[in-house]
C-alpha cells in the first residue's frame, strides 16, 4: 500500500487521459469510477485523488522494472496482513517494491488506456 499510494490519479491526470482517449463509453465509465474515488478519498482527508493500487500491480506484472525492489523476509500474520522483516537476519523470501516513478507509470497508463479507450 505504501508504494501504490505514490501513484495518485488527480483531476489533471484524468483530463490528460480524457484528451488522449477522446469521448468513448469506456472513458465515461473511468471518469464516473474515479469521481467516486476522488470524493471518497477527499471525505477521508486524503485529498481529491484516487490511488491506483490495482493498475500499478498490473503494470508491474507487465514490466517489473517499473518499480525498484529490495529482498526481504515477508511473513503472513494470522490476520492476513503481511509483515516485512527488514533486519536482514533471516533469509529473504520476497522482493518488496520500495520505489516507483509516478510520472513513468502515468505516461504508460495514459498512453495504453487512452489508446484502448479510443478503440471502444
Amino acid at each position: 500500500m505504501d508504494l501504490t499510494r505514490r501513484v495518485a490519479m488527480t483531476p489533471d491526470l484524468l483530463a490528460r487521459l480524457a484528451s488522449v482517449s477522446g469521448p468513448s463509453p469506456l472513458m465515461r465509465v473511468i471518469e464516473d469510477a474515479l469521481r467516486f474515488y476522488f470524493e471518497s478519498h477527499e471525505e477521508r482527508g486524503h485529498g481529491y485523488l484516487a490511488y491506483l493500487h490495482d493498475p500499478l500491480a498490473a503494470a508491474v506484472a507487465l514490466d517489473p522494472r517499473l518499480v525498484t525492489t529490495r529482498a526481504v523476509t515477508v511473513d503472513v500474520a494470522l490476520t492476513g496482513a503481511t509483515v516485512a522483516d527488514w533486519s536482514g537476519a533471516r533469509q529473504p523470501n520476497a522482493q518488496l517494491g520500495i520505489g516507483v516513478d509516478p510520472a513513468v507509470f502515468f505516461d504508460r497508463f495514459i498512453e495504453r488506456v487512452g489508446r484502448f479507450s479510443r478503440r471502444t
